[in-house]
C-alpha cells in the first residue's frame, strides 16, 4: 500500500480545498487565486478568495481574479451583462436607443 500515490493513513486526512487562498501561477494579467491542494511552498495565503485577489492582483486591469471570486464585481466580468445574475450592474449593460425621426 505504501507505494500508492496517496497511501491510506491511520488517521483521517482533510479532503477538498484548503482553508486558505493563494496566488495561482505567474500570469499576472489573467491570474486567479486558488485553494487547491497541495499548497505551493513560499506562496503567501489569505483567508478569503477576495482578500487573496486584492493582495496579489490589486492592480490587475482585467479584473480576472476578482471576477472569478465575484462574477458581479465589475462591468468587466462576463456575467455583468446578464441582468438575472447581476441586477445591480444594470449600468454596465449597453442598450440601443432607436433613432428618432
Amino acid at each position: 500500500l505504501a507505494s500508492l500515490p496517496s497511501p491510506p493513513t491511520t488517521s483521517p486526512t482533510a479532503g477538498g480545498g484548503l482553508d486558505v487562498w493563494y496566488k495561482e501561477g505567474d500570469d499576472y494579467a489573467n491570474g486567479k487565486c486558488s485553494n487547491a491542494r497541495p499548497l505551493p511552498k513560499w506562496r503567501p495565503t489569505s483567508a478569503t478568495k477576495e482578500a487573496c485577489c486584492a493582495s496579489q492582483y490589486g492592480s490587475q486591469f482585467s479584473n480576472a481574479c476578482m471576477c472569478d471570486a465575484n462574477p458581479c464585481y465589475s462591468c468587466k466580468c462576463a456575467d455583468a451583462q446578464d441582468a438575472t445574475k447581476c441586477p445591480a450592474l444594470s449600468y454596465c449593460r449597453v442598450t440601443t436607443v432607436p433613432p428618432t425621426n
